[in-house]
């Protein structure tokens, strides 16, 4: 046995290293390829939505806003007295910032963006793309009121995790 033995024995070594490190290679980025193809095949949720906020009036402890629809899906507001979606209200009162957050706003109409058509909430509980809510919050009891001058900042969510932002100046 001379000295090619060895050599020839380490060459088919690193072959084998290298086949073998090539092979797991490929199972790694196949099984990453799975996960993300079904991941997206079984993701319910996967459809975008977009959402605005406007036209905003700010009291002492109520705020009107009007949700807009402007994506593709048809967002649930209130259904069987659960809400699917919430308001975020941060203010700067006499005690610093407060935030709250108000699942048991009340929706006083539904209305087709652009036109006069509006549907009662009790029988249209969501907003279809093209329509508006006005929705009605109330800080909670207890809760400093909203002083003049006063920055708000109103955050609205939906259950798909779309939200809107929108900040007003009371009194402005």
């Amino acid at each position: 046995m001379g000295f090619s033995t060895p050599v020839a024995a380490s060459i088919v070594f690193i072959g084998i290293l290298a086949f073998i490190s090539s092979v797991f290679g490929l199972l790694i980025n196949t099984m990453h390829t799975l996960v993300e193809v079904t991941s997206h095949i079984y993701d319910r949720d996967s459809g975008y939505t977009r959402i605005e906020i406007s036209n905003i009036t700010v009291s002492n402890d109520t705020i009107e806003i009007l949700v807009k629809n402007l994506g593709p899906r048809t967002i649930h507001l209130i259904e069987h007295g659960y809400s699917w979606c919430s308001l975020i209200i941060s203010y700067n009162s006499t005690l610093g910032w407060v935030t709250f957050l108000i699942d048991n706003y009340t929706v006083s109409n539904i209305t087709v963006l652009g036109t006069n058509v509006t549907y009662s909430p009790s029988t249209h509980s969501f907003i279809n793309p093209g329509e508006g809510a006005w929705i009605i919050a109330r800080i909670p009891e207890g809760a400093p009121e909203i002083p003049n001058s006063s920055p708000v900042i109103v955050v609205f969510s939906t259950r798909f995790g779309e939200a809107a932002t929108y900040e007003v100046i009371r009194g402005a």
